[in-house]
């Protein structure tokens, strides 16, 4: 049974903060606010998670077409962004750093 789609989908965006650290610490030394990550870097990291959902976009189409969906990631500073054929989900900064730093604080 898959997960809520918001719970899916920020898992993955938690994910693609612990693999991509390097990144995070880049974002967090630029001093950046928010932070477009491309559907084709959480495809790359879904196998890492288990979602419940066989494809990202079954994700983002599941949340696209739910009003409460869409103001749950709303609440938590997430969009959903169209730009021509390209998708990505933009988020606060914050919630990479913090998503990065929880690994790095369980290794310690």
């Amino acid at each position: 049974m898959p997960r809520r789609p918001v719970e899916a989908l920020m898992e993955l965006v938690r994910t693609y903060a612990r693999v991509r650290s390097g990144v995070v610490a880049i974002l967090e030394a630029s001093g950046q606010d928010r932070f477009k990550i491309h559907v084709r870097s959480l495809y790359k990291v879904s196998g890492r998670v288990e979602t419940g959902y066989s494809m990202v976009d079954d994700i983002l189409k599941e949340v696209e077409r739910n009003p409460e969906a869409l103001r749950e990631l709303e609440a938590l500073g997430v969009r959903i962004v169209r730009e021509g054929r390209d998708t990505y989900v933009e988020v606060p900064a914050r919630l990479l750093i913090d998503a990065a730093r929880e690994v790095s604080e369980r290794k310690v």
